[in-house]
């Protein structure tokens, strides 16, 4: 299942479906696909995962983009700051079921930086942080639609059979072109500037293209699905 269909990665400045490697849609995922399950440290942590049985869940953000990312320019994967496991449950929207699910995974898969945040929820997360209204999401894709990079906004999850299915509703072209493009659906040009600079994503990834922050940057709409 690769959640893949918006129009919104078109409006987005030089955005390519292959990230401007000649591949068409069902290569990319391949390619990310052969990535993913070449790398043993990031199968057993979509394993461990997987044994939470939620209804809708990925590993997302650097967990995979540093995995894509150091296969493409033949470095070592980094260790990872934090490992995150998005969810979507939409009923029990409360942080404190986040940090049982974090304790579980400490139990399951010890010794690593899980950071588990249920999507269904941010809205709320926004609004305590910021003070701004923001509509809820419906849907796991839809709150990766509103991840601050597109590079990012990709998650992975094993399905019964350990086939590694794909949640990437603003395309792989940034992920495998290796451009760090920012979404200001729910952030700043502002904060945006101030997050690469600390990110420091050209230094840590030679190679890397970083798209400045503009504030008539066109923002992708998250889907409803």
């Amino acid at each position: 299942m690769f959640h893949f269909g918006m129009p919104a990665p078109a409006d987005m400045p030089g955005y390519e479906v292959g990230g401007g490697v000649g591949m068409d849609e069902g290569q990319a995922v391949r390619r990310v696909v052969a990535i993913i399950s070449a790398n043993a440290a990031l199968m057993a942590r979509l394993r461990s995962a997987r044994s939470l049985r939620l209804a809708a869940w990925c590993l997302g953000g650097g967990a995979i983009r540093d995995v894509v990312w150091a296969h493409l320019s033949e470095r070592a994967v980094p260790a990872p700051r934090d490992l995150d496991l998005a969810y979507f449950d939409p009923v029990d929207c409360s942080p404190a079921a986040e940090g049982v699910l974090e304790a579980r995974l400490a139990v399951i898969d010890p010794g690593i930086p899980w950071e588990v945040r249920n999507q269904a929820r941010m809205h709320l997360w926004h609004h305590a942080r910021t003070g701004e209204e923001v509509p809820a999401v419906g849907s796991l894709a839809a709150g990766l639609a509103v991840w601050p990079e597109a590079c990012t906004a990709v998650g992975a999850w094993l399905d019964g059979h350990d086939r590694i299915q794909l949640v990437a509703p603003l395309g792989l072209g940034d992920l495998l072109g290796m451009v760090v493009r920012p979404n200001l659906t729910r952030i700043s040009a502002r904060d945006w500037r101030l997050r690469a600079t600390a990110k420091r994503w050209a230094e840590r990834w030679p190679g890397v293209r970083v798209v400045p922050a503009r504030t008539t940057l066109p923002s992708p709409q998250a889907p409803d699905r």
